[in-house]
Protein backbone atom coordinates (compact mmCIF):
# COMPACT_ATOMS: atom_id res chain seq x y z
CA UNK A 1 0.00 0.00 0.00
CA UNK A 2 3.02 2.40 0.46
CA UNK A 3 4.24 2.13 -2.44
CA UNK A 4 0.75 2.75 -4.42
CA UNK A 5 0.35 5.77 -2.07
CA UNK A 6 3.85 7.05 -2.86
CA UNK A 7 3.48 6.50 -6.70
CA UNK A 8 0.23 8.36 -6.93
CA UNK A 9 1.90 11.21 -5.03
CA UNK A 10 4.38 11.15 -6.90
CA UNK A 11 2.06 11.55 -10.21
CA UNK A 12 -0.39 14.05 -8.67
CA UNK A 13 3.21 16.20 -7.74
CA UNK A 14 4.05 16.33 -11.21
CA UNK A 15 1.31 16.71 -12.92
CA UNK A 16 0.59 19.96 -10.42
CA UNK A 17 4.30 20.83 -11.30
CA UNK A 18 3.54 20.84 -14.76
CA UNK A 19 0.46 22.82 -14.60
CA UNK A 20 1.90 25.52 -12.07
CA UNK A 21 4.61 25.64 -14.96
CA UNK A 22 2.63 25.78 -18.11
CA UNK A 23 0.69 28.68 -16.27
CA UNK A 24 3.93 30.70 -15.52
CA UNK A 25 5.06 29.76 -19.03
CA UNK A 26 1.55 30.75 -20.78
CA UNK A 27 1.65 27.85 -22.94
CA UNK A 28 -0.86 25.16 -23.49
CA UNK A 29 0.00 21.28 -23.36
CA UNK A 30 0.17 20.73 -26.88
CA UNK A 31 2.76 23.08 -27.48
CA UNK A 32 4.75 21.95 -24.37
CA UNK A 33 4.42 18.76 -25.67
CA UNK A 34 5.52 19.67 -29.32
CA UNK A 35 8.49 21.36 -27.60
CA UNK A 36 9.49 18.45 -25.29
CA UNK A 37 9.22 15.84 -28.49
CA UNK A 38 11.41 18.87 -30.29
CA UNK A 39 13.98 18.95 -27.77
CA UNK A 40 13.97 14.71 -27.79
CA UNK A 41 14.70 15.08 -31.32
CA UNK A 42 17.35 17.95 -31.03
CA UNK A 43 18.96 15.78 -27.91
CA UNK A 44 19.08 12.31 -30.10
CA UNK A 45 20.92 14.28 -32.89
CA UNK A 46 23.57 15.48 -31.42
CA UNK A 47 23.96 11.96 -29.27
CA UNK A 48 24.23 10.29 -33.14
CA UNK A 49 26.23 13.04 -34.54
CA UNK A 50 28.81 12.60 -31.05
CA UNK A 51 28.70 8.80 -31.72
CA UNK A 52 29.77 9.34 -35.40
CA UNK A 53 32.65 11.88 -34.29
CA UNK A 54 33.29 9.32 -31.90
CA UNK A 55 33.90 6.54 -34.47
CA UNK A 56 35.78 8.89 -36.85
CA UNK A 57 37.91 9.65 -34.13
CA UNK A 58 38.55 5.76 -32.94
CA UNK A 59 39.64 5.22 -36.72
CA UNK A 60 41.91 8.31 -37.23
CA UNK A 61 43.58 7.09 -33.91
CA UNK A 62 43.60 3.51 -35.25
CA UNK A 63 45.28 4.94 -38.08
CA UNK A 64 48.06 7.22 -36.45
CA UNK A 65 49.06 3.96 -34.58
CA UNK A 66 49.48 2.16 -37.54
CA UNK A 67 51.62 4.65 -38.96
CA UNK A 68 53.46 5.65 -36.36
CA UNK A 69 54.52 1.55 -36.11
CA UNK A 70 55.40 1.79 -40.03
CA UNK A 71 57.38 4.96 -39.03
CA UNK A 72 59.40 3.07 -36.29
CA UNK A 73 61.98 1.33 -38.76
CA UNK A 74 62.70 4.54 -40.29
CA UNK A 75 63.24 6.35 -37.46
CA UNK A 76 65.81 4.16 -36.03
CA UNK A 77 67.57 4.26 -39.56
CA UNK A 78 67.58 7.92 -39.26
CA UNK A 79 69.01 7.81 -35.66
CA UNK A 80 71.42 5.20 -36.84
CA UNK A 81 72.77 7.73 -39.62
CA UNK A 82 72.91 10.41 -37.33
CA UNK A 83 75.52 8.61 -34.87
CA UNK A 84 77.55 7.79 -37.93
CA UNK A 85 77.47 11.07 -39.22
CA UNK A 86 78.56 12.43 -35.47
CA UNK A 87 81.51 9.86 -35.25
CA UNK A 88 82.67 10.49 -38.85
CA UNK A 89 83.11 14.13 -37.78
CA UNK A 90 84.04 13.71 -34.49
CA UNK A 91 87.73 14.40 -35.17
CA UNK A 92 87.05 17.67 -37.25
CA UNK A 93 84.87 18.97 -34.88
CA UNK A 94 87.15 18.71 -32.23
CA UNK A 95 89.87 20.60 -34.09
CA UNK A 96 87.56 23.13 -34.87
CA UNK A 97 86.94 23.61 -30.91
CA UNK A 98 90.96 23.75 -30.71
CA UNK A 99 91.13 26.21 -33.37
CA UNK A 100 88.28 28.32 -31.47
CA UNK A 101 89.89 28.06 -28.27
CA UNK A 102 93.70 29.39 -29.73
CA UNK A 103 91.70 32.38 -31.19
CA UNK A 104 90.08 33.07 -28.15
CA UNK A 105 93.95 32.87 -26.08
CA UNK A 106 92.71 29.85 -24.15
CA UNK A 107 94.48 26.59 -23.88
CA UNK A 108 93.96 23.70 -26.50
CA UNK A 109 94.25 20.97 -23.65
CA UNK A 110 91.11 22.31 -21.79
CA UNK A 111 88.10 20.98 -23.76
CA UNK A 112 84.41 22.68 -22.81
Amino acid sequence: MGLKNFAERSIVTAGIGLAFHLIQTRQNPIDWGKEKVNDVRVKVDQYQEFQASRRAVQHNLTKLQEAIQNAQPVITDIQTDINKFEFKIQPRVAKLNDAINRLNGQDSTTHE
